[in-house]
Order: structure tokens, then C-alpha cells, then sequence
């Protein structure tokens, strides 16, 4: 974090890639309305607001917001959103607050209320009812590249730079955002139909062959749906579960050894100097 009058080296996640993560896991849910709840007191609260505002904005949307720091009404907050709409909260204990005023107020959660907390945490994930979803901070990474400045400094060295962003490693779906806001049956069961074959090999004819109408019909209304295309999303479902892999398993991206479209092997976890982030 950010700390006003200090200058210490710093390893962040990025705010913009937190952001634009949390998007896509409510958008690929077909939701069309977006929150946030965070104490905008603190500046480092506000500049990962900001990045979601900024990242709904270029997609034509605005996020509502319930400040901490205003002392207002949760409740009443609740009541007032449109619904259903996907929260995206600063942290999990912000989200576990938020969950609880919903069963108090009879909201339902996900259905009317969408919850993903802006870091994931298994103690306070299962702790929420119903069970918290978040995102995953690369707490390894973040820890070795500290270290690494730590040593640095240490040893009396030049740093080689004062500030690292890395890459969040994915979503940990819970109950919490386990919903498809989708008024269109027919949208919800090509949904459907992609999240479960998802991975394997697929084509528009068999989404049509599952679900019959006019080519053209389906591609037109799923883009209005979910603001892609389906090759898109499927593309994104994927590049998902390869995220949750490198992380659960020991699983790794082989190298084919032929060059990807930036001129570096496939299969690699690039540092990209320029941005200082892992991807």
C-alpha cells in the first residue's frame, strides 16, 4: 500500500488488473449493474475504486459505491440498489459485513446481490453465509520479489526499481457470485451449455445443435447479453481454469518452442519489464 509522507519501496497487485478481473467474473454472469463497497478514506482503498470506475466506464457502465467513511445506511443502500447487482468489496471481512446485512434485510445472496471480495480468504470465505467468493492475490510472488528488495538493500545495492504491480491469479468461485443474471431463458442455456463443455472441443454448430435458432440471432443476442463474443468468452473460461492450475497443481504451461504473437515461446511466465508485471 500507499502510505502519505513515506517512500518505501512497494509490491502491489495491480489495482486496474483487480479491476478488470472482477468485471469479467460479473460479466461473464450476465450481470449489467455494478458496486463497490470500500472506506474511500483511505487512499489506497480509493485508487483500486477508481481503477473499477475507469474499467466500467470504458464499457459503458458506472459503478454505485457505499463509502464506510460516510457512516450511512448499509441497509438502506441495499434496498436502493438495482437489483440484481454484482458487489465488488474492498476486502473479505468487508464482504462478510456485507453478506450478513443482506440475510438481515432478506436480500438474496447471489441472486440479488452478487458478493466478490477483493482478495480471497479461506477463514473468512467459509466463514460468510453463503460462502464468500474472492480474488486471489499472488502472495508467494509478492512475498519473494519483497524479499528480494529486502536483500537488496541489505547488501547496500541500487535498487533496480521501487515499485512492483503484479498479476492477480485468478477468481475462487464461492456461492456468493454463483448465479447467471440473465433474463433471457435462452441466453442462460447457451450459458450454461459453454460452462460445461467449456473445454472441450466445441463449435458454434453444437451450441446451435443444443439450443436451435438462427446462427446469426444467437451471435447477435449473446454479444448484447454478456458484451462478447462467444469465441471470446470461451477464450476466457480457459485462460481462467489455466490460471487456477499453475496455482493448485504442479501443473505447467509446456513450450511448444515456436514463438508467440509478442515474439516470446508459448508456455513461458514472462516478466514484462517495462510494467513490472508477471503474466
Amino acid at each position: 500500500i500507499e502510505l502519505e509522507g513515506f517512500d518505501f519501496p512497494r509490491v502491489i497487485t495491480s489495482p486496474i488488473s483487480i479491476a478488470k478481473l472482477a468485471y469479467e467474473t460479473f460479466r461473464e454472469r450476465g450481470f449489467r449493474n455494478f458496486a463497490y463497497l470500500g472506506d474511500l478514506s483511505l487512499p489506497f482503498v480509493t485508487k483500486e475504486f477508481e481503477a473499477y470506475k475507469a474499467v466500467l466506464a470504458d464499457v459503458g457502465h458506472r459503478p454505485d459505491v457505499y463509502d464506510l467513511s460516510r457512516n450511512q445506511s448499509l441497509t438502506t443502500w441495499l434496498h436502493q440498489l438495482m437489483k440484481p447487482t454484482g458487489v465488488l468489496c474492498w476486502g473479505p471481512s468487508l464482504g462478510h459485513q456485507l453478506i450478513d446485512a443482506c440475510n438481515l434485510a432478506e436480500i438474496n445472496v447471489p441472486n440479488d446481490i452478487a458478493v466478490l471480495g477483493g482478495n480471497f480468504d479461506k477463514l473468512l470465505s467459509e466463514a460468510s453465509y453463503p460462502p464468500q467468493a474472492g480474488i486471489l492475490l499472488d502472495s508467494q510472488q509478492i512475498g519473494r520479489t519483497s524479499a528480494h528488495i529486502l536483500d537488496q538493500m541489505i547488501q547496500g545495492k541500487k535498487l533496480e526499481q521501487r515499485f512492483y504491480q503484479l498479476e492477480p491469479l485468478g477468481v475462487v468461485d464461492k456461492l456468493s457470485i454463483d448465479t447467471f443474471a440473465i433474463e433471457d431463458p435462452r441466453m442462460r442455456k447457451v450459458m450454461l451449455f459453454l460452462n460445461k463443455h467449456a473445454f472441450e472441443c466445441i463449435s458454434v454448430e453444437d451450441i446451435l445443435r443444443a439450443n436451435p435458432m438462427a446462427r446469426r440471432s444467437l451471435e447477435r443476442k449473446f454479444r448484447a447479453t454478456f458484451g462478447v463474443s462467444i469465441i471470446e468468452h470461451l477464450r476466457q473460461i480457459r485462460i481462467n481454469r489455466a490460471r487456477e492450475l499453475l496455482v493448485s497443481t504442479e501443473a505447467r504451461l509446456p513450450s511448444t518452442g515456436r514463438p508467440g504473437i509478442d515474439g516470446r515461446p508459448f508456455g513461458r511466465r514472462v516478466y514484462h519489464e517495462s510494467t513490472a508485471v508477471y503474466r
